[in-house]
């Protein structure tokens, strides 16, 4: 009998063996026969409470380590995954391209013959531009073939492309709400469009443009064969004239600046629609936003301000000097004017080594230049001062909101750090409802437009949301 009986301790020494290594506590306890493991029957719940013991010791391992140590290799591991698909997905078009061009001579010499032949065409102001424009669109249908996925300006693509020929199945136009529409030619050219724009920032540019000339190309071409005629005009974007007929998918993930920096856009652009995916942590920058005040003047005859530019570049010299900003980016934009713009770009070229400025990206511009842009660090200089007794004449949103689509832009650049240099006191210099106002007052507490944020969000009523709030 006992000889009989060997095959089945034989068996339960295999099996504590193998459970031994994952579980040498539970093992030594069967083996022991201690407590419950000592009796004939098996537990009934021996599999839950195995998986509640993993659950449980994955629990243990996530509580060692701190939770933003755990943040911040969240973060790195992202990056690094998002770096490797990059790569990837890099090396394979050309892995793919090369397959092609390799085995086909004919579409190796498109390639390189439409290369040569852009840039022959240059500004495209030469006697020969329209040969050579003729002749890319020629080269271009063996392109295709060879490379099936082309990014380029509306402007090239209109310039280089044959309408007739090149035919995409699919046709992405970014930053739609700056095409004038002038881009609506590039339609033409795919079989679906994705149009990605925001008409809550910067439109088309209508300088130097004749709104006669514009009204009659309308009247003679368009008026009555097309629905809402009217609205292809200056000022018209491809993105506007796109949404009267489609209804726009709004994105509401943020993944560009920290809560305190889109805080302001989130307010008075999108009504807290937008939903910041970087928490405050994620940068070593703070605060976040600051408002630097200065005791500038605002020049009578010009929109510039010494003080301000002055200011500007001292604290970007400063920033290149500290550990913090050693790989950051660098940017500023003049919320009134170009010439304020020229200044400070004149002072950065002057004072600040070239090396520098190409290591940390440092550009200069208004808000329409940082448009689909951003900088790790922004300056925004407001150029406005008040020298009189009496708070300065109204801001506001400006025609179609065009002034608050530029404050919009400007206050959604950085990444991680936003200096406002402004000579304005919101008090005593600006009235109620003034824009500048507005902006001022997010600038000295950002917190608060995160927390009015969070408030209207979480409110059921009007009442209760007041009642919070005050």
């Amino acid at each position: 009998k006992i000889y009989a009986k060997c095959s089945l301790k034989k068996k339960r020494e295999d099996y504590l063996n193998r459970l031994e290594p994952v579980a040498p506590l539970w093992a030594d306890a069967i083996r022991n026969r201690k407590d419950i493991h000592g009796s004939t029957i098996i537990p009934s719940n021996i599999d839950d409470a195995w998986k509640w013991k993993q659950y449980y010791g994955i629990i243990e391992e996530f509580m060692e380590v701190p939770y933003s140590e755990l943040q911040k290799k969240s973060l790195s591991l992202s990056q690094y995954y998002r770096e490797v698909t990059a790569k990837f997905a890099e090396k394979s078009a050309w892995y793919n391209l090369l397959k092609k061009t390799e085995s086909d001579i004919s579409m190796r010499q498109a390639l390189n013959g439409w290369k040569l032949t852009v840039k022959k065409i240059g500004k495209g102001t030469g006697k020969n531009a329209p040969k050579y424009r003729a002749e890319a669109r020629k080269l271009m249908v063996k392109c295709q073939e060879a490379v099936p996925s082309w990014i380029m300006p509306i402007g090239k693509a209109l310039e280089t492309l044959n309408p007739r020929q090149n035919i995409f199945d699919v046709v992405i136009i970014d930053e739609a709400s700056q095409s004038d529409i002038s881009s609506l030619a590039i339609l033409y050219m795919g079989k679906k469009l994705i149009i990605v724009g925001d008409d809550k920032q910067v439109s088309p540019l209508d300088v130097g443009k004749s709104i006669d000339k514009i009204n009659t190309l309308r009247t003679k071409y368009i008026e009555g064969k097309i629905t809402n005629h009217d609205l292809y005009g200056l000022n018209s974007s491809l993105y506007s004239v796109a949404s009267t007929t489609y209804q726009p998918l709004m994105l509401k993930e943020h993944f560009r600046c920290v809560p305190e920096i889109i805080a302001y856009s989130n307010k008075t652009s999108y009504n807290f629609k937008i939903k910041p995916l970087r928490e405050s942590s994620s940068s070593i920058l703070k605060p976040a936003v600051i408002d630097y005040k200065v005791p500038g003047i605002r020049d009578d005859k010009r929109k510039i301000n010494i003080v301000e530019a002055k200011t500007i570049v001292a604290l970007i010299k400063a920033c290149l000097e500290l550990k913090e900003y050693a790989e950051s980016s660098f940017g500023v934009i003049s919320l009134l004017g170009d010439e304020q713009v020229e200044l400070i770009q004149k002072l950065i070229i002057e004072k600040i080594d070239t090396i520098d400025i190409e290591k940390h990206s440092i550009l200069c511009g208004n808000p329409s230049h940082f448009q689909g842009d951003e900088r790790d660090v922004m300056f925004l200089t407001m150029v406005d001062s008040n020298s009189g007794e009496g708070p300065l004449r109204m801001m506001t949103d400006g025609t179609e909101s065009a002034r608050k689509k530029r404050y919009n832009v400007a206050a959604s650049r950085a990444k991680d750090q936003m200096w406002v240099i402004n000579s304005l006191d919101a008090n005593n210099d600006l009235k109620t409802g003034d824009i500048r106002k507005e902006f001022l007052e997010y600038i000295n507490n950002p917190k608060d437009f995160i927390l009015t944020e969070e408030i209207e969000k979480n409110s059921e009523s009007i009442f209760e949301e007041e009642v919070v709030k005050y």
